[in-house]
């Protein structure tokens, strides 16, 4: 086999691999764009509002607002990847209520719901998926510092993982912690989903709420400081 023969069945190879590779990205952008929140097109309010009016007729939605709606574009690939998706034609809805974690898929054409049911945000580690409500941490949320917003993002970002359930929100005796606080009242079982927000929270730890503040009800009292 000579030297130019075997330089060209390796540039053949590394061709043939690249494309693959990006095939294979393709699809798993399609499918992310489907499927992850941060990624998926969402229509204007207008637009949502009357869509929404549409579906509402058909189903109960949640009533999560300023839902994500995506379109289908390439339902064969999406089938081969996810049942969800079998009966899904090019052009179908995917609304995504985040807060809710559900998806409904509605073939607007044809004016009926294609499938429906829970869904699963993608995050690392406590991020194990529960299943069932005992196996969920229970947190309330107080808002320790100047920016006013501040709690309802936390709320939201960790909405999106099924292991935490975000039951109260409200502010905190004052408004100058410097640092965010996980006031740990659990009984000692669930010490991994414990660790795993404390991780991404950067936060610390403690057994007793913070002078001032009044005890928890529930299973975690996040206090969100300044950092």
């Amino acid at each position: 086999m000579t030297l130019s023969l075997l330089w060209g069945l390796l540039v053949v190879g590394l061709i043939a691999f690249g494309w693959s590779y990006y095939n294979y990205y393709q699809t798993s952008h399609k499918l992310a764009v489907l499927t992850d929140p941060k990624l998926a097109t969402q229509l204007n309010e207008k637009q949502t509002a009357e869509l929404l009016a549409k579906i509402g007729q058909l189903i109960v939605l949640p009533k999560d607002k300023n839902p994500i709606v995506a379109t289908i574009k390439d339902v064969e690939t999406l089938a081969g990847k996810e049942s969800f998706y079998t009966y899904a034609h090019n052009g179908d809805k995917l609304i995504i209520f985040q807060a809710s974690r559900k998806a409904v898929l509605y073939d607007e054409t044809n004016n009926h719901i294609v499938n429906s049911g829970p869904i699963f945000f993608n995050n690392a580690d406590a991020e194990k998926k529960a299943t069932n409500q005992a196996d969920r941490l229970s947190i309330e949320i107080r808002n320790g510092s100047t920016n006013s917003s501040a709690g309802v993002t936390l709320r939201d970002k960790l909405q999106t993982n099924y292991s935490y359930n975000v039951v109260r929100l409200g502010k905190a005796a004052k408004n100058t912690y410097s640092s965010t606080i996980l006031v740990d009242n659990t009984d000692g079982t669930k010490t991994d989903l414990v660790a795993a927000l404390q991780k991404e929270l950067g936060a610390t730890v403690v057994k007793e709420s913070p002078e001032g503040e009044a005890a928890p009800k529930n299973e975690i009292l996040v206090i969100v400081g300044a950092r």
